[in-house]
């Protein structure tokens, strides 16, 4: 059962860092609303990944792969929701 939590917090920690250095890299102000969408992200792709994840054990690449998938879902959803928001503001 460790397993599951440790591939869930691997997920988590790569969509909140991806969330925060996004902001750091940009030049405006700090936006709670924005923060919150990413924790949601990381909480529901945490919650799938584990939910996927059959293994009794987890080593290091589990750990990568979790962390890697938790940043490329928050990426993908900043990337979607983006476009959406420029479509509409057309």
């Amino acid at each position: 059962m460790d397993a599951i939590y440790l591939v869930a917090v691997a997920a988590i920690v790569g969509a909140i860092l991806v969330g925060t250095s996004k902001w750091l890299g940009s030049v405006e102000p700090w936006d709670v609303r924005k923060f919150a969408a990413t924790i949601v992200t990381a909480v529901i792709t945490g919650a799938g990944i584990s939910l996927a994840y059959s293994g009794d054990t987890v080593g290091p690449r589990e750990v990568v792969m979790a962390f890697l998938a938790g940043a490329g879902v928050d990426y993908s959803r900043t990337a979607i929701s983006s476009a959406i928001a420029a479509r509409a503001n057309k």
